[in-house]
C-alpha cells in the first residue's frame, strides 16, 4: 500500500486553522486523554524551538487521515494524531480569552476564528468544545461535560498566561534573547508544521491498523549514541575488551526497571558494590575498568555449564549440585523489574549524567540528546578518556538513582512511593542460604519518610521529564557528597550519604526555586543558576499576586505549603502521600450552585481559598459549597491536600475564614523562605 507524494502535505498550524478543511474524530478513537504532562511538554517544546531556532520550522508530527464525503459534506477522518489535533483546538479556544482581554496581537487574530474538529457519536465532547470556544475557562453550566477537555483548556490557558508574563519580563532582562510573546505566537502559527498524510482512497482501514501495529521498531536514540561512543574506543590497543566492558556497563544501566547491581554476575557485583551490594567501590574510571578487566578474567571460566559439562556428567546429584552452586553464585532474577519503576527514562537519565560534567550548556530535552553528545565529543581532544569517564559517571549515577531517589513500587496489586536499597545477606551463622532484599535506604524511618515526601513533592510538581531540575540537583548532590571513606562492610544500612544533610539540601532547593523563580517579585532566574548558586541574588521579595488563582507559576507552591503543614502536624497526617494533582480548586466556589457568590474577587481567588486536588474531584464538586465538599471528602479514602483538610476543620467558610487562611499561609511562606 503506497501513498503518492501529493497525498502528503505540510500544514502550518495557522494554515490548518484557516483552511476550510474539517476533521472528524471517529468513534473508534479513544477519548481525549492528554493531561498537564503532555500539554505542558507540547507548549514548552514549541517555546524552546522558538527561542533557540526561530528561523527553522518545527515539525510537530503527523496527522494520518482518510478523505470522506457524506450528506453533511466533505471532511477528513482522523486515523492517527487526534490527541495532538484536539490539543491545538483547545489552544485556539484559550487564545480567544487573550483576545477578549485585549492581550492577543493583531497578527494572531485571523487564526482563532474556528475549531476544526467534530466528534463522531460523542455529543458531550462536541458540546464541551463549543462551550469553551465561546466561554473559555469558565465552568460549564451543564453537568454532562467532558472533564478532560475542560481541564485541558485550563491547563493551556495557565501555561500561555505564564509564558506571556515570562516574555514580558524578558524584554527587560534579555534572558531569552529579547524574544516576545507575539513572536512566540507568530512562530506557533507560521513555523510549527504538522504533516497531513492521506491514506489511499478505498483503503481497508482494518488492514491499515494491522500494518501500523506490526511495523518494525526503529533504533532508539540511546542505541545510536551507544554505538557512537563505543566507536571512539577503536583506537585503543585493547579495543575489543574495552568495547565489551563498555557494553556490559551500558546495558546494565539501561535497565531502568532493575537495580543496577542485579545486572552483573556475583564476581563483578561484589567488586563494584561491596560484599553487601549497597556501596559503590570504584572512585574513578581507572578503578572501574581495572575491576572489569580482573573480574572478567576470573569469572568467565566458571559462570556457566557447557554442553559437554552437562552430557558427560554421569552423576545426576553432582550435576544438580553444580547447577545449584552456579545459581547461588549469581542469584540474579528479574523480579525487581516488575516491582520498581523509576521516575525518568534512560535517555533523560543520560542527559542528567552528561549535564553534571559537560563543558557546554545541556538542557534535559532528550529529543536533542544526540546533538548534545556530538557537541561535547567535539570539545574533547581526548575522546577515549571522555567516553570512559562518562561510563564511570553513568554507572555511579545509576547506583545513586537506584539507592537514593524515589521510585514507584508495585506489590500485591498496590503501589506506593519507595526509597529502598538492595541488601545482600550471605551464608553466616544460622543462615544456610544466600539471599537479598529491599529495605529502607536510611535506618531512621522518620528520615526515610521525610525524604520520600520531599522527593515525591518535587516529582508530582514537575511530571514533565524536560523540567526535572530538582532531580538533576539531587543527583549532583549525591554524586559530589558520596563518602567513599565509609565503604565498610556492615550488616546495617550504608552511611555514605547523611540523611539529615540530604533532607536539608532538598528543602533548600525547594526554597530557592520558590524564592527566585516562582514567588519572586523580580525577574526569574534559570534553574541552573539557582542550583549552582552562581548568581549573586538580590533580596527576594514575595509577590502576593503570584499567589492568586491563574497566576501561580508552578504546583510546587501548593505542594510545598502541604509539606510545611505536614512538618507542623506530623501526628495528624502520618499517612499523607503526594499524588499527581493538577487542578486548582476554589474551596468556596466561583459559581456556587446556591448562587451565593463572594463579591470580593481578591478573597475568592487568593491562596487562602485555594488548594490543589485531582481533576476528577474538582470537576465533580467545583460548584458545591464548602459543607457539601467537606461531607464528600470526609467519607473519601483519598486525601488530596493537607491544606484542604485544614480548611475543612473550619465550621464555616466565608470571607473571614478565607482572610484568616490567606494571612496564615502568607506568614508561613514568608517565615520559612525568609521573604519580606
Amino acid at each position: 500500500m503506497l501513498t503518492n507524494h501529493q497525498d502528503i502535505q505540510d500544514f502550518s498550524i495557522g494554515k490548518l486553522f484557516t483552511s476550510p478543511n474539517r476533521y472528524l474524530i471517529p468513534i473508534y478513537q479513544r477519548n481525549y486523554e492528554w493531561d498537564d504532562k503532555q500539554i505542558v511538554q507540547l507548549i514548552e517544546d514549541i517555546k524552546d524551538y522558538y527561542i533557540e531556532e526561530e528561523h527553522k520550522n518545527y515539525y510537530i508530527g503527523s496527522l494520518i487521515v482518510d478523505y470522506r464525503q457524506d450528506q453533511n459534506g466533505t471532511f477528513y477522518e482522523t486515523i492517527d494524531g487526534q490527541q495532538r489535533l484536539t490539543t491545538f483546538n483547545l489552544l485556539i479556544c484559550a487564545l480567544r480569552i487573550f483576545d477578549r482581554n485585549k492581550r492577543l496581537p493583531e497578527s494572531s487574530k485571523p487564526f482563532i476564528n474556528n475549531t476544526i474538529i467534530h466528534f463522531e457519536s460523542r455529543p458531550i465532547s462536541d458540546k464541551s468544545i463549543q462551550f469553551i470556544f465561546n466561554n473559555g475557562t469558565e465552568q460549564p453550566n451543564f453537568s454532562d461535560f467532558n472533564e478532560n477537555i475542560i481541564s485541558g483548556i485550563k491547563i493551556i490557558y495557565c501555561q500561555l498566561d505564564l509564558l506571556a508574563e515570562k516574555f514580558e519580563s524578558d524584554t527587560k532582562e534579555k534572558t531569552w534573547n529579547g524574544k516576545t510573546f507575539e513572536g512566540f505566537l507568530a512562530y506557533l502559527f507560521n513555523k510549527v508544521i504538522i504533516v497531513r498524510v492521506q491514506v489511499p482512497i478505498n483503503t481497508d482501514l482494518n488492514h491499515y491498523f494491522e500494518i501500523m501495529n506490526s511495523r518494525g521498531e526503529q533504533l532508539e536514540k540511546h542505541e545510536i549514541l551507544k554505538s557512537r561512543l563505543m566507536k571512539e574506543l577503536n583506537v585503543c590497543e585493547n579495543a575489543v575488551a574495552l568495547r565489551k566492558q563498555f557494553n556490559l556497563v551500558w546495558e546494565a544501566c539501561s535497565e531502568m526497571g532493575s537495580y543496577v547491581q542485579m545486572l552483573f554476575n556475583k564476581d563483578v557485583r561484589s567488586k563494584l558494590f561491596g560484599e553487601r551490594w549497597f556501596q559503590f567501590i570504584p572512585e574513578n574510571e581507572q578503578e572501574l575498568f581495572e575491576i572489569l578487566e580482573k573480574t572478567n578474567k576470573v569469572s568467565t571460566e566458571n559462570d556457566y555449564l557447557s554442553f559437554s559439562d552437562i552430557v558427560l556428567e554421569d552423576n545426576y546429584e553432582n550435576l544438580q549440585q553444580k547447577i545449584t552452586q552456579l545459581s547461588n553464585d549469581d542469584i540474579v532474577n528479574d523480579s525487581d523489574s516488575k516491582q520498581f519503576q523509576h521516575i525518568i527514562n534512560f535517555e533523560n537519565f543520560l542527559l542528567h549524567v552528561l549535564k553534571q560534567t559537560a563543558k557546554l550548556d545541556v538542557s534535559l530535552d532528550d529529543k536533542r540528546i544526540l546533538s548534545f553528545f556530538h557537541s561535547e565529543l567535539n570539545k574533547n581532544d581526548d575522546k577515549v578518556t571522555f567516553v570512559k569517564d562518562f561510563l564511570y559517571q553513568l554507572l555511579k549515577n545509576k547506583f545513586l538513582l537506584d539507592q537514593y531517589i524515589l521510585k514507584r513500587e508495585y506489590l500485591a496489586g498496590d503501589h506506593s512511593w519507595s526509597l529502598k536499597i538492595l541488601k545482600f545477606y550471605p551464608k553466616v551463622g544460622e543462615r544456610i542460604q544466600e539471599s537479598f532484599s529491599y529495605v529502607n535506604t536510611f535506618g531512621s524511618k522518620d528520615s526515610n519518610d521525610e525524604l520520600l515526601l520531599l522527593s515525591s513533592m518535587f516529582h508530582v510538581s514537575t511530571p514533565t521529564l524536560v523540567y526535572k531540575y530538582w532531580l538533576f540537583a539531587a543527583l549532583k548532590y549525591l554524586s559530589e557528597n558520596y563518602d567513599f571513606e565509609k565503604n565498610v562492610d556492615s550488616l546495617e544500612n550504608p552511611t555514605n550519604i547523611e540523611a539529615n544533610e540530604y533532607i536539608q539540601y532538598l528543602v533548600s532547593t525547594a526554597q530557592k526555586f520558590l524564592k527566585y523563580r516562582f514567588l519572586n517579585k523580580n525577574s526569574e532566574n534559570s534553574y541552573e543558576d539557582i542550583i549552582e548558586n552562581e548568581l549573586k541574588f538580590g533580596d527576594a521579595i514575595l509577590n502576593e499576586e503570584l499567589l492568586q488563582y491563574g497566576k501561580i507559576r508552578n504546583n510546587l507552591v501548593f505542594n510545598y505549603i502541604d509539606y510545611l503543614l505536614w512538618i507542623e502536624k506530623k501526628d495528624s497526617y502520618k499517612d499523607f502521600s503526594f499524588s499527581f494533582r493538577s487542578s486548582v480548586e476554589h474551596y468556596y466556589p466561583q459559581n456556587p450552585i446556591s448562587g451565593e457568590r463572594i463579591d470580593d474577587e481578591f478573597l475568592l481567588n487568593c491562596i487562602g481559598n485555594l488548594c490543589l486536588i485531582s481533576h476528577s474531584n474538582n470537576s465533580k464538586l467545583s460548584n458545591y459549597l464548602p459543607n457539601s465538599k467537606k461531607e464528600h471528602y470526609t467519607n473519601s479514602k483519598s486525601k488530596d491536600s493537607i491544606k484542604q483538610m485544614e480548611m475543612m476543620k473550619e465550621e464555616n467558610w466565608h470571607k473571614e475564614e478565607i482572610k484568616k487562611s490567606h494571612t496564615f499561609i502568607l506568614n508561613l511562606l514568608k517565615q520559612d523562605l525568609n521573604l519580606s
